[in-house]
């Protein structure tokens, strides 16, 4: 028993000292020990994982800061787009910087939600993984909404006496169409704030929309801008926000036609009927160049009538309407964009109207047509008697003398004296004027009578008056409240403006206020910017 155990002994004393021998043996193995490659760390504060761009006008740019402690020589990068399509992300620009400008093309076809990333790649890492993405440090997923632009609205000239800007007021009461909607938002300085701050030098005139841009299946054709008249300069801008690009001369065929001197500018709302009044000359159609006659020479009254086109309804081959200040008398225009000639009326030969278009022997105060086939009305002062009366005339007669439909005095309207301001719509009982502080409707067919039915607040004055006449047709399928608008622009002592906007029942002309905007300037005048 003491041999047996003497034996297991000296074995385990054995086992001990070969391992104690393989404990000190030296390794002399050849291991690759190198240090792991430096990481790429995208910086998640420097840009932003939501943006709202505006289709085609609007601009992506992003710039992230980028950690990278080894040679910044071995990175690349690349932005990707998420491809539906195929389900996967798929090359969108090269670079670390993406400057894209949204749409239209084979990335962003139309307005929608686009996800982005952007992958840096390290060349220094082997690229015999069999997993392609280990060399790739990818960012957050960057989602860039595509809208259409939202700068609809009433636009509001106004200013302090030595400046002006376009202010644009934002609400569902100057929404087009009954499915936009908008949160009310009033800006003051819409222009300014397009335009790094700049304001216009003057007295303000006119702002209006110039063109159109409409569709036709599934093309987009013409173009739009905004032009904004003042005393001291005239300038065009964009359409959708305002920026400036020049002035008024690329109205005319040739800019050389510009005078420098706009007097009033008008269109149809949804088509290329326009004519305009450039320091006494009216130019129409396509402004190849003013309107003469070699019989006569004439200098126009700032207001034009545009009548409509040959056989629109029965109409007749006429364009516009003028009024000569040298000879008092009406001119008229043919119809066709390239016209260049204009006429005086023929002798009225409409019994017991007292009215002779070639001979009105008075000054033109305010003209405006109520709409398309409709009747013109013009108010003007008896170089006789010095006293304000209504003209009414069919400029649409197909015989040119039998225009003339009524004379109305005005002498005996309330207010009469004080009236600053007219504004005419459609309907027969659409007629009102104002004075410093009060609204009239004028009912010259129902007995030649005026009533108040709006009165400013105390310590406001008038300053203009509109009914939104954004088609001269009966009704608009581009505008919903085309003729059943009016604007009302007041000032208070401290020259702050405000916008008065009402609804208009065209059957009594009755009207009732919906808002008030304020935060404006002396108002000089107000239009609709629908696009």
């Amino acid at each position: 028993m003491t041999t047996i155990l003497s034996r297991y002994k000296y074995l385990l004393l054995a086992g001990l000292f070969f391992l104690t021998l393989q404990a000190c043996y030296k390794d002399k193995g050849n291991y690759d020990y190198a240090p792991l490659p430096p990481v790429v760390v995208i910086d998640t504060n420097s840009y932003l994982t939501s943006y709202t761009k505006v289709y085609t006008v609007d601009s992506l740019i992003i710039d992230p800061v980028i950690s990278y402690s080894g040679n910044i020589e071995d990175l690349s990068y690349e932005w990707q787009m998420w491809d539906n399509s195929v389900g996967r992300f798929v090359h969108f620009q090269q670079g670390k910087r993406l400057a894209y400008k949204v749409g239209a093309d084979q990335y962003v076809k139309a307005t929608g939600i686009y996800n982005l990333r952007l992958g840096v790649s390290n060349r220094s890492l082997k690229s015999d993984t069999a997993d392609p993405d280990a060399a790739m440090t990818y960012s957050r997923i960057v989602t860039m909404t595509v809208v259409t632009a939202n700068y609809i609205g009433l636009m509001v000239l106004h200013g302090d006496g030595t400046q002006c800007d376009v202010g644009l007021i934002e609400d569902n009461f100057f929404m087009p169409k009954a499915t936009q909607t908008v949160t009310t938002k009033v800006t003051p300085g819409f222009y300014s704030s397009f335009n790094n701050g700049e304001k216009i030098p003057g007295v303000g005139k006119q702002v209006e929309k110039v063109g159109v841009v409409s569709t036709f299946g599934s093309s987009i054709f013409g173009t739009s801008n905004v032009y904004i008249f003042t005393d001291k300069v005239n300038i065009r801008t964009a359409y959708l926000r305002m920026e400036k690009l020049g002035d008024y001369s690329a109205l005319f065929a040739l800019p050389s036609l510009a005078s420098g001197k706009p007097g009033y500018y008008t269109q149809f709302g949804t088509n290329q009927s326009k004519a305009m009044v450039d320091d006494g000359r009216v130019f129409y159609g396509n402004f190849v160049g003013p309107l003469s006659n070699t019989d006569f020479t004439y200098y126009a009254a700032p207001y034009v009538a545009l009548v409509g086109s040959a056989g629109f309804t029965g109409g007749p081959s006429r364009g516009v309407v003028a009024f000569d200040t040298i000879s008092k008398a009406f001119l008229y225009s043919t119809y066709g964009s390239g016209t260049t000639n204009i006429n005086k009326f023929p002798d009225n030969t409409v019994s017991g109207v007292d009215l002779q278009p070639n001979n009105m022997k008075a000054k033109l105060v305010y003209m405006d047509i109520r709409g398309r086939t409709y009747n013109t009305l013009a108010v003007l002062k008896d170089a006789t008697t010095g006293n304000d009366y209504l003209a009414e005339f069919n400029f649409w007669a197909t015989d040119a003398s039998q225009v003339s439909v009524g004379k109305y005095p005005m002498e005996n309207l309330p207010g009469y004296g004080s009236i600053k301001f007219y504004a005419f719509g459609r309907e027969l009982n659409m007629v009102y004027y104002a004075t410093g502080n009060t609204l009239y409707q004028y009912l010259y067919q129902g007995g030649n009578t005026a009533s108040a039915i709006y009165t400013v607040p105390s310590g406001e004055e008038i300053t203009g008056v509109k009914v939104i006449k954004y088609e001269y047709a009966a009704t608009s399928t581009t505008y919903q409240y085309s003729n059943k608008q009016m604007v009302i622009a007041t000032v208070d002592q401290q020259g702050k403006g405000k916008v008065y906007a009402f609804s208009v029942n065209t059957v009594t002309g009755a009207t009732t206020l919906k808002k008030v905007f304020d935060g404006f300037g002396q108002i000089y005048d107000m239009s609709v910017k629908d696009q």
